[in-house]
């Protein structure tokens, strides 16, 4: 296998740092780009001809710490499993595997310990699987052009499909050849593809882009002097697709609109919506992160059911209850607040939308138990007003 020089590496490292998807998901708190480098790391630790003990180790580790960091780490975990069978790995290192086994089943074992939810019940029925595979397919289609620029047009569809194209003859040289990164992003894919969370194709995507990206630029790769410049050509195009996205948003952070969206303009929303909506929805944001931080004035062992988990983890550091992953059944809720003593409600709408839990879930459910402990209203002098967010206590049923 052909290696990469210096020229292109550098070209896509810079490609994949001015990213507008890269720029937008460092305005987040999210996991892809820990996640991705560690996954990167346990596919440079095996790419070799015959891995040694050492690099069989370094792997594993790498992939155990991956599913740590996120649950979809299981398609690396399979992957390594499957790789280190072909190439008969146990042959150098038989124990190699502890790490990422181990880190698996804590993990698992922790989850049903500490009573958090799975993703697992999420997956589709066999029934809707067709579906679901539809649906994905239609989305990651969409997604790929959309990490590049944030409104798509010709050319960087037309530049995304070459890419693409020029990429899936390595892939599928690199899936013969037994390599771990090849059926890595197989059997990611595979999974992307029945996940029933097609509104988040683009950041699934993100954490596979550097390798289909170096598989794209390797394909143009030929022993003479020429051939080893023209890898580099596959970054410098998509370079010419991402960099104007990549000064709009870095203008428009640098440069606010006004000093009052000094805020609102540091959030992806912005770049998503019309400009009076983001501004509305930073708003919103701004009055609902004090009602999470109040979280962290309960008990050190307070439990909080919420539809934002991620958020009141952040901000309130308590152990959280994830509403979205509860049957809306009234036995299945009252169930939850009758072990988890605090509800943190909001009136948003979850995106993608799920059935069931609409704007202050589960307020109605629960109405007669709630001490409320912090109330927003949408306008904090009419007491009139629609809530906007509380945070509660559940009491005993009546």
């Amino acid at each position: 296998m052909a290696s990469m020089t210096a020229l292109t590496a550098a070209l896509l490292a810079t490609l994949l740092a001015v990213l507008p998807a890269s720029l937008l998901t460092a305005m987040n708190v999210l996991s892809e780009p820990l996640y991705a480098l560690l996954t990167l790391l346990a596919a440079r630790a095996l790419n070799g001809p015959a891995p040694g003990a050492r690099a069989w180790w370094l792997a594993s580790l790498w992939v155990g710490l991956a599913l740590l960091c996120r649950s979809v780490g299981m398609a690396a975990l399979a992957a390594l499993v499957l790789v280190w069978c072909m190439r008969r790995g146990w042959r150098v290192a038989p124990w190699a595997l502890a790490p990422a086994l181990g880190s698996a089943l804590l993990w698992s074992g922790g989850q049903q310990l500490a009573g958090f939810a799975s993703y697992t019940p999420g997956l589709p029925a066999l029934p809707a699987l067709a579906g679901i595979v539809g649906e994905n397919l239609t989305a990651l289609a969409a997604a790929g052009p959309a990490l590049f620029e944030l409104a798509p047009g010709g050319f960087a569809i037309a530049s995304v499909a070459l890419a693409a194209l020029l990429a899936l003859p390595v892939w599928v040289q690199r899936l013969r050849a037994c390599c771990f990164d090849a059926w890595y992003v197989l059997l990611y894919l595979a999974l992307m593809l029945v996940w029933p969370h097609p509104a988040h194709a683009g950041r699934f995507l993100l954490p596979v882009l550097p390798l289909v990206l170096a598989y794209a630029a390797l394909a143009l790769h030929t022993r003479d002097r020429v051939g080893t410049v023209l890898p580099a050509l596959v970054p410098a195009m998509l370079l010419l697709v991402a960099v104007p996205g990549a000064c709009s948003i870095v203008h428009t952070v640098l440069h606010p609109p006004a000093p009052a969206l000094a805020a609102a303009v540091r959030s992806p929303s912005w770049y998503m919506v019309a400009p009076a909506q983001a501004a509305q929805t930073a708003e919103v944001w701004q009055r609902l992160v004090p009602v999470m931080r109040a979280v962290s004035d309960l008990p050190a062992d307070a439990c909080v059911a919420t539809t934002l988990p991620e958020q009141v983890l952040f901000y309130g550091r308590r152990r959280v209850v994830d509403w979205a992953r509860i049957s809306r059944a009234p036995a299945a809720v009252n169930a939850i607040a009758n072990r988890c003593h605090y509800v943190l409600m909001v009136a948003l709408t979850l995106y993608p939308a799920q059935p069931g839990i609409g704007p202050m879930y589960p307020f109605h459910a629960l109405a007669d138990r709630l001490q409320p402990l912090w109330i927003e209203r949408s306008r904090r002098l009419d007491l009139g007003s629609p809530l906007l967010a509380m945070l509660a206590r559940v009491g005993q049923p009546p």
